[in-house]
């Protein structure tokens, strides 16, 4: 919709959309197996936008982002994957990013 209108999509309509296809499928009148598998492939629908994005749009937030929506869905090798592809990237791993897989350790370790 967007380009058919000659508008580019940014950083921000990018984490945006991101952001809203990891969260989709969390109505708690879902079943668990069901939101399960919802939420997992929304994941994977954020995650395809992740990779169509221009790799000059991505930022921190975007990085946070698609890695909470990672381990959200147990996917922490991806998201561990994430923190080093940015720092190949030449975007310094910041404060959120270190939490957000540190979060992933304390929940995987219980």
């Amino acid at each position: 919709m967007m380009r058919e209108d000659d508008v580019n999509p940014n950083t921000i309509s990018y984490t945006t959309l991101i952001n809203a296809a990891r969260h989709q499928g969390t109505d708690s009148s879902v079943c668990v197996s069901a939101q399960t598998l919802s939420v997992s492939l929304h994941v994977t629908l954020a995650l395809a936008v992740f990779r169509r994005m221009p790799q000059a749009a991505r930022n921190h937030q975007t990085y946070t982002v698609m890695m909470q929506g990672l381990i959200r869905v147990g996917r922490r090798e991806e998201a561990l994957s994430m923190l080093n592809e940015a720092a190949a990237q030449g975007l310094k791993p910041n404060d959120h990013m270190f939490r957000s897989h540190s979060a992933s350790e304390s929940t995987h370790t219980r």
